[in-house]
């Protein structure tokens, strides 16, 4: 069995506009996306699937979309450690994964995807999933995110900063 925690929020900036967004990153129940875990522990089991959501407030939705560049989880909370499973890599699912799922990513201001929790539980106690996402501005960039990935995506600039949502620890039990 596993717990969760529920939430991570960060603000993301836009180089080409004023102003702060709020972006939220959650685990849900369900493929609908509609029923976030609460606050405190959730119990999964390691064959269970987890959904994954990540969402901007209060940004045009007509000029600025979410892009998912990569998720990873991490035996540790830093998000730097070097111990990684990929999950998510240049907006696309890691093609040795064939049960990471992705509903939306690059077309407006939320971004879902799912991944079966046994392939990156691994044999640790508790992992962390990491997600760094960008705010793409398409009125003045072409901000689709194409799979299999051929060529460079607007967030793969030199100039990319990294913002990181953080969620965890999930822990297995015994």
């Amino acid at each position: 069995m596993l717990s969760v925690l529920f939430s991570s929020v960060i603000n993301l900036t836009l180089p080409t506009q004023e102003g702060n967004f709020i972006t939220k990153m959650a685990l849900y129940k369900n493929s609908s996306y509609r029923h976030p875990y609460r606050e405190g522990e959730v119990v999964l089991s390691t064959r269970d699937i987890l959904f994954v959501g990540v969402f901007v407030e209060g940004a045009d939705v007509n000029q600025l979309i979410l892009i998912v560049n990569m998720c990873w989880a991490t035996p540790s909370r830093y998000s730097s450690d070097r111990l990684r499973y990929i999950i998510i890599e240049r907006g696309c699912p890691n093609t040795k994964d064939n049960t990471i799922g992705m509903a939306e990513n690059g077309v407006s201001l939320t971004c879902r995807f799912h991944v079966t929790v046994f392939k990156f539980i691994g044999d640790y106690d508790e992992v962390h999933l990491h997600c760094d996402v960008s705010l793409c501005d398409s009125d003045t960039n072409a901000c689709k995110v194409n799979c299999p990935h051929k060529r460079r995506m607007y967030s793969e600039d030199s100039d990319h900063k990294e913002h990181i949502l953080t969620v965890g620890p999930i822990r297995r039990r015994g």
